[in-house]
């Protein structure tokens, strides 16, 4: 049985463990990464929009952790939960706001697509069932 339920984070994204290409049988961009809250840390998934932004902000703090506040749905099954992230609140300085967002609008130059977006087919853990 799978389950959703809201969650909201406040921690740090670790860009170090950010896996960016396209959701599994179709175009989306898809990115994974894990946020340390306390002593856990959380898988996170993002899609779309939201994973090409969590991806410039990888990009432009270099790599480096940023403090964030997330909110999503956790998603659950028998073994494994996921937060799918709907909103990312970032904590950093306003030169990687910019970068980041000079690196969105690049992505995005050709109006549909993210230019240079990693291609590797990524699947959510928990199954969506109907």
């Amino acid at each position: 049985m799978t389950t959703y339920v809201s969650a909201r984070l406040d921690g740090t994204f670790m860009c170090s463990t950010l896996q960016a290409g396209v959701l599994r049988n179709t175009s989306s961009p898809v990115v994974c990464f894990t946020v340390e809250a306390g002593v856990q840390t959380h898988p996170i998934w993002a899609l779309d929009r939201l994973a090409i932004v969590a991806y410039a902000y990888c990009l432009a703090s270099k790599d480096s952790p940023v403090d964030v506040s997330l909110e999503g749905t956790l998603m659950s099954n028998e073994s494994i939960s996921v937060v799918l992230a709907q909103r990312i609140q970032w904590h950093t300085s306003r030169k990687v706001r910019i970068t980041a967002d000079q690196l969105v609008s690049e992505m995005y130059q050709n109006g549909k697509r993210p230019l240079h977006w990693p291609v590797v087919n990524l699947s959510l853990p928990v199954s969506f069932r109907e």
